[in-house]
């Protein structure tokens, strides 16, 4: 039943709205369903519905005109109720099913005779929603069949109508007055018309169309940053410093690892994401030689290199590496290896200048005799590229 289809497309679309931020290479925010509005437009994480939580929305009145060889035709259904779900947490687009659409009552309203048929067809299927602002947005379809209408002379087919949504303790899904295109059929009118509908959401409860939140870089400290203050894709960040040091937990006779000169880089691979993406992060170390050993090392070196990406909490970014890396130190003709687990994490630090902090990794010896079994690093450089103020906000557009 194809009206039935127009609507179900709606409904959802009160649920669920998708924001594509068209910004350079930018990670889009995606769209998600919100049970809060405690940080509107975006949801933090733990107050979005997960993915196939179910909705279900009713109207109580449906009406339709069209015009037939310079006669009107009116229709009025009594019922109509909508089922579905989400396909997934967020998305962008976000994809949502409809699985039942239902209308009851319908008939011509001149003659009082019941439709043979006012129905959507193809269950169950999906749309594609579009955020617009607040809790609001806009939901439409591809230009298939998603209205059928067989009633009195008519038998017609018709595409989807421009759907209107608003998220709200109960939310709710508007079709304004508009023409239908016609797809094809029998005796079909030269004008048809949706009239406005009305569908209250009753389930989820409450509910609000977000965006969810996305990590970025901002040069000045504001909760959402602009698109004016954001730091491009592709930026740099480089964090220096000198005494940089590996503690010996236990076992080695070679004491603490100094190294003069250090430095830590990376650079963004989005404009925003959630997580911000970030390069595999590469360690320079030079100068570096054990207290307890007159030589100094040939060689100090991070392998295969610092992995992960970045997730903003308040104004710090906390970049965690998704697998495990090696530090390791040649020295005057042996081999210490610190094995740095997955999951370690560098705490950017917000400021003018400010730091990138390595607290307490605890670190395994793989390699190497005399090198003691475990060893532990806190380091603090500071930031010296970007140039300027750095502060991990949420992005909007």
């Amino acid at each position: 039943m194809k009206i039935a289809r127009i609507m179900g497309l709606a409904v959802i679309a009160a649920v669920v709205l998708m924001v594509s931020l068209g910004v350079g290479s930018a990670v889009a925010i995606e769209t998600t369903l919100c049970k809060t509005t405690t940080e509107a437009p975006l949801c933090p994480t733990a107050d979005r519905y997960p993915a196939n939580t179910a909705i279900e929305a009713s109207a109580s009145k449906v009406e339709f005109k069209a015009t037939l060889l310079g006669t009107n035709i009116e229709i009025s259904c009594t019922s109509s109720t909508l089922k579905g779900e989400t396909t997934a947490v967020s998305g962008e687009p976000q994809s949502l099913k409809v699985t039942a659409l239902s209308f009851g009552g319908c008939k011509e309203i001149a003659s009082g005779k019941a439709c043979e048929a006012f129905e959507g067809v193809g269950l169950p299927y999906t749309a594609s929603l579009a955020y617009s602002k607040g809790s609001n947005g806009t939901i439409t379809s591809e230009k298939a069949d998603h209205l059928f209408v067989s009633c009195g002379p008519m038998n017609c087919n018709y595409a989807s109508p421009v759907i209107e949504v608003k998220g709200g303790s109960s939310g709710q899904l508007s079709i304004a007055e508009q023409t239908l295109t016609k797809t094809h059929g029998f005796a079909c009118p030269s004008t048809s018309t949706l009239k406005l509908a009305t569908y209250t959401i009753s389930t989820p409860k409450p509910v609000y169309v977000a965006r969810s939140k996305a990590t970025a870089m901002c040069k000045v400290a504001e909760n959402l940053c602009s698109v004016a203050n954001l730091y491009p894709s592709g930026t740099t960040l480089t964090a220096a410093m000198s005494g940089f040091t590996i503690e010996p937990a236990s076992g080695s006779i070679f004491g603490k690892l100094t190294c003069n000169e250090a430095s830590i880089t990376t650079s963004t691979q989005a404009l925003y994401g959630e997580p911000l993406p970030v390069a595999l992060g590469t360690f320079s170390l030079k100068g570096c030689g054990y207290e307890k050993w007159a030589k100094t090392c040939a060689s100090v070196s991070y392998k295969p290199g610092f992995s992960g990406s970045v997730k903003g909490i308040a104004t710090y970014g906390y970049w965690t590496s998704s697998s495990p890396g090696e530090i390791w130190a040649e020295c005057g003709g042996f081999t210490c290896v610190y094995a740095v687990p997955s999951g370690s994490q560098i705490a950017i630090e917000a400021g003018a200048p400010g730091h990138m902090n390595i607290w307490k990794w605890e670190m395994s010896v793989t390699g190497g005799s005399s090198c003691g079994t475990s060893a532990v690093m806190t380091d603090r450089p500071t930031l010296t590229s970007p140039s300027g103020s750095l502060y991990f906000t949420d992005a909007i557009t």
